[in-house]
């Protein structure tokens, strides 16, 4: 199913139960400004394809059941201010995960495990 590349500004799917991946035609939102999953029970790893929603300013992924490593494409996310993560989005501890997005771009708040970041 080929999601439509309408201009939906925000999308809030977060405490929904959702389970299973994040499919990665969630990339056709181009115009997403803000990205909430999180408090639902995705699992799988974060589509580097989220990578492609380059107007994107929020992304919410926290509370869920992600494995692997936060993908590297997320740093083509020039406009990201806020990004949520929890300690299930990376299978590497908290300062390890922090200087890899710390690395990948300039952002304003990253938020992991409760604790606030500011860049």
């Amino acid at each position: 199913m080929e999601m439509a590349s309408a201009c939906l500004a925000v999308l809030d799917l977060s405490s929904n139960h959702f389970y299973d991946q994040i499919p990665p035609q969630i990339s056709g939102l181009r115009c997403l400004k803000q990205l909430s999953l999180g408090e639902n029970q995705l699992s799988g790893s974060v589509p580097s394809e989220l990578g492609d929603l380059t107007q994107l300013e929020i992304l919410e992924l926290r509370l869920n059941f992600f494995t692997g490593k936060i993908p590297p494409e997320l740093g083509k996310l020039k406009q990201l201010k806020m990004l949520y993560l929890s300690k299930e989005c990376t299978d590497r501890d908290s300062n390890e995960s922090a200087d890899e997005l710390t690395r990948l771009r300039f952002w304003t708040w990253i938020i992991i495990f409760s604790q606030v970041l500011s860049l």
